[in-house]
């Protein structure tokens, strides 16, 4: 993680350098360096948890429109989703109450296990990825991610939090969902998830 953050360090002048080559650029390829520009910030971001992670420090919060959060990522989410090839849903219940939140948190969170849902398919075709959020009846907010992919092995339900656990072999850390839990155990909340093979996975921020 260190390493990661001085290259991005070294990669500054360049973007600035790109900033201002760009201002005249075609609408297309401002809005595509934009998104590289977001995603450069998220992995920063990222490598600042990795070297926090052992660490128990206070959340900043604020307080935060729900979906509105959820749906600023939206055109991120897509661009994760092989370029349309997996189709992306919202459902989001209308009304929610502002909630108190911590929102880079919740926004990594949810893009972790949007990742982890396009990861699982083995192939695209056919393939949905919805995004959820929900008040339930004890008044507890629920957003998760729900996917009808291949599903999770039953002989790896229970390692899945595992830190550096992971069935992507080579393409996987075993840092997403461990950083998701412990966003969540942070806010005071719990993840849960249910799957089963060939039905697709359910993962769900209460």
């Amino acid at each position: 993680a260190h390493n990661i953050k001085n290259i991005l360090l070294m990669n500054k002048g360049a973007q600035e350098l790109m900033d201002m080559s760009l201002e005249g650029a075609d609408e297309r390829i401002r809005r595509s360096w934009s998104l590289v520009r977001k995603c450069l910030e998220r992995i920063n971001d990222l490598s600042a948890d990795m070297l926090n992670f052992t660490r128990v420090q206070p959340f900043s919060l604020k307080t935060v429109d729900i979906n509105a959060s959820i749906l600023s990522n939206q055109r991120l989410f897509i661009e994760s989703l092989s370029r349309g090839k997996i189709a992306l849903r919202f459902e989001l219940q209308d009304s929610l109450p502002p909630w108190e939140m911590n929102e880079p948190g919740l926004q990594r969170a949810l893009l972790n296990l949007v990742v982890n849902a396009h990861d699982a398919f083995e192939t695209p075709e056919g393939g949905e990825i919805v995004v959820f959020s929900s008040l339930d009846a004890s008044g507890r907010l629920h957003i998760g991610v729900r996917d009808n992919g291949p599903g999770i092995p039953e002989d790896s339900l229970d390692k899945i939090f595992q830190l550096f656990y992971t069935t992507k072999s080579t393409k996987g850390t075993g840092l997403g969902l461990p950083m998701v839990q412990k966003f969540v155990e942070n806010m005071g909340g719990q993840v849960t998830v249910e799957s089963e093979p060939g039905a697709g996975a359910t993962f769900t921020m209460i």
